[in-house]
């Protein structure tokens, strides 16, 4: 299985659709990290951002926001998008490899779920 993770100084990126890398992840049969690279984003176009991915034979995208459009290109795409997520890349690779991802534990800020955002600091219920 291959993941990527869109990285900004060592964070996941706040904006997939602003990102300039990915980190791919090669994972083995069992699970386990086989090996690694760092993908450069620097495009034109979002559809050129979904090309890399799929030549890339990427099955999951762990990111930050993503537009709704480049969400519906990426899932048509056959592509596993897990948004809305914060935090050091490492951090989110370990929980993600944990199956603990999604988590609120690393949830951007004002997010409460799909297609909600929290408003003036009060909580979602």
């Amino acid at each position: 299985m291959k993941i990527a993770l869109a990285v900004w100084q060592e964070r996941i990126s706040p904006v997939f659709d602003a990102s300039r890398s990915l980190r791919v992840v090669q994972l083995t049969a069992e699970g386990k990290e086989e090996r690694r690279e760092e993908i450069s984003l620097d495009v034109a176009y979002p559809s050129q951002r979904v090309t890399i991915l799929m030549n890339q034979r990427i099955e999951v995208l762990i990111c930050g926001a993503v537009s709704a459009p480049l969400t519906e290109m990426i899932s048509a795409a056959k592509i596993k998008v897990i948004s809305f997520v914060a935090g050091e890349a490492e951090a989110v690779l370990a929980a993600f490899l944990c199956g603990e991802l999604p988590s609120e534990a690393y949830t951007q800020p004002g997010f409460c779920g799909r297609r909600r955002r929290c408003r003036g600091g009060r909580n979602c219920q």
